[in-house]
């Protein structure tokens, strides 16, 4: 029987990326929004310029790159939800034909396909893949970064410099832990050449992180900013021994603990193989070096942001591992690759089937997991011209703004109730009590319960009140 060629086989892996990238796509068409996402919609909102987006994350905790890229998306298609999360699938299509096309060249078909699956399959991907962040950009520029790295690695060309210098720097202008990551990359790259005493390309090294360097001076001074206001208040909790154990459960979290298992007993698996590997090659392989670089900088990553935390405050979160998660699927996928055709077959099906479940859970989370569609349907169909939305939960605000116009929203506490309103429909949260019931009855206003409701993960009561 005529085998398969490496071409039919890459073409055919091709057509499983748009395939899985369809998947994706159907996980947009949703109301759900979480505090961060409400955050980009807010900007959008609000910040119309380059100027003002540059000017308004400085004051955040992010550079600026993804705001830019979505200003010019909604530029030209609009804010709207499922438009934006959309935005956030483009780059998982980059990375999966990226991936497909460097690994596949580098290191054949099957270690393509694994790369494809693992990455595709991994729970916490199908979550941020969907999500109106910057995660999915970094994943593509930290990886392209990494892929050019080897490649300067193992030839020495100019362009595989000007390929990593450029996905480095916007890394670095997406997340600061890309940066980080691509910090890593450099610094391996750095030690090869000095161990190896490659001086010639050791020179183009040198000479790429002085470009990049010159390209991230502008954000320098807001990245110091951030710095200074992160070691004086943030919000993330203090990390300790169980927080840094839920790390490693977080890579396959999922609604099904058996699964979690067998994920973490595979990923315990793939670092024994390849340990083994580098016994039985005596390290003379490149494909066991380029696992071992692969595995080393997510861990790394993570390494960095618990020594940070404890030399600063607090600074990290799992999540922020995510520009490095493709890299983690490229190490298992160089060690499981080099498994029998059997064993990669039935890995394969196990990954697929991981995919069905996690798109399940995933699906739920997008469309099922929030009164978010009830609590819109209600509201748009019952307010009329002349009522009003009241709420008593001010940090939320900016969320309901991203639902309702302003001129609709008034929180509780600066609600006029000599106002000439029609209705008042009062979202009441348990974080704030609700009006005094005799000023109600003093301003001439009636209050009924309609139902409980919700808007993302603030659930609430909702009342409306009316004239007597």
């Amino acid at each position: 029987m005529r085998s398969i060629s490496e071409k039919s086989k890459m073409i055919f892996l091709l057509v499983i990326a748009f395939g899985i990238t369809g998947i994706y796509v159907s996980l947009c068409f949703n109301q759900n929004i979480w505090t961060d996402e409400a955050f980009t919609i807010d900007l959008l909102n609000r910040k119309k310029t380059f100027r003002e987006i540059a000017a308004y994350t400085a004051t955040d905790v992010h550079p600026p790159l993804y705001y830019f890229i979505l200003r010019c998306f909604v530029a030209a298609f609009g804010v709207h939800f499922w438009m934006v999360k959309l935005l956030s699938v483009v780059p998982m299509l980059l990375l999966f034909v990226l991936g497909i096309i460097w690994v596949g060249k580098r290191f054949g078909a099957r270690t393509a396909g694994l790369f494809l699956l693992l990455t595709a399959a991994l729970p916490c991907t199908m979550e941020y893949a969907v999500q109106m962040r910057m995660y999915t950009w970094c994943m593509l520029f930290v990886t392209g970064c990494a892929f050019a790295a080897w490649d300067a690695y193992s030839g020495g060309k100019t362009i595989s410099f000007i390929c990593m210098g450029v996905c480095g720097v916007c890394a670095a202008y997406t997340h600061y832990f890309a940066f980080v990551a691509v910090l890593w990359i450099y610094g391996f790259l750095f030690l090869s050449y000095v161990f190896h005493k490659k001086g010639k390309a050791l020179l183009k090294w040198l000479m790429t992180v002085i470009l990049s360097a010159i390209v991230y001076l502008p954000w320098i001074k807001c990245f110091l900013h951030q710095i200074k206001g992160v070691s004086n208040s943030y919000w993330i909790p203090e990390i300790t021994p169980t927080v840094i154990r839920s790390y490693f459960r977080w890579l396959f979290e999922s609604d099904y603990p058996a699964v979690i298992m067998l994920c973490q007993i595979l990923f315990i698996f793939a670092i024994a193989g390849l340990i083994g590997l580098f016994i039985v090659h005596r390290g003379k392989n490149m494909g066991d070096y380029a696992a071992l670089f692969s595995l080393l900088i997510p861990i790394l990553v993570v390494v960095t942001g618990v020594l940070l935390s404890k030399l600063i405050r607090p600074i990290f979160v799992i999540r922020y591992v995510m520009p490095s998660v493709p890299l983690l699927c490229l190490f298992a996928a160089l060690v499981f690759a080099r498994l029998s055709r059997v064993s990669c077959a039935v890995l394969t099906a196990a990954l697929i089937c991981l995919f069905a479940l996690d798109y399940r859970t995933e699906y739920f989370v997008e469309y099922q997991s929030t009164y978010t569609d009830s609590t819109l349907a209600l509201l748009h169909e019952n307010v009329e011209e002349n009522d009003i939305i009241c709420y008593n939960y001010r940090p939320y605000d900016f969320i309901y703004q991203c639902y309702f116009d302003d001129d609709k929203l008034v929180y509780m506490e600066d609600l006029d109730l000599t106002g000439d309103y029609g209705r008042i429909w009062f979202l009441c949260t348990v974080y704030n009590p609700m009006p005094n019931a005799q000023v109600l009855v003093d301003n001439g206003w009636s209050i009924s319960y309609v139902g409980d409701y919700g808007i993302e993960q603030n659930e609430f009561w909702v009342y409306v009140m009316s004239r007597e």
